[in-house]
């Protein structure tokens, strides 16, 4: 894990929440983790790290 984020870190980029909602946010059973899911969709996020379990099994549409 340490040299995953030594290797990762210097990639990552923080974004801001889009206000306008994604229709792929319904797929999301808890309303908090929508706008989660549409940072990483607007900003193209080549991946997408989470152990919150409403995000299991959730593919990109």
């Amino acid at each position: 894990m340490e040299a995953f984020l030594y290797t990762a870190l210097p990639s990552f980029v923080v974004v801001k929440t889009p206000e306008e909602y994604e229709d792929t946010e319904r797929l999301i059973r808890d309303p908090k983790d929508r706008p989660i899911l549409r940072a990483a969709l607007r900003a193209g996020a080549d991946l997408f790290l989470t152990g919150d379990k409403d995000f299991l099994g959730i593919r990109r549409v």
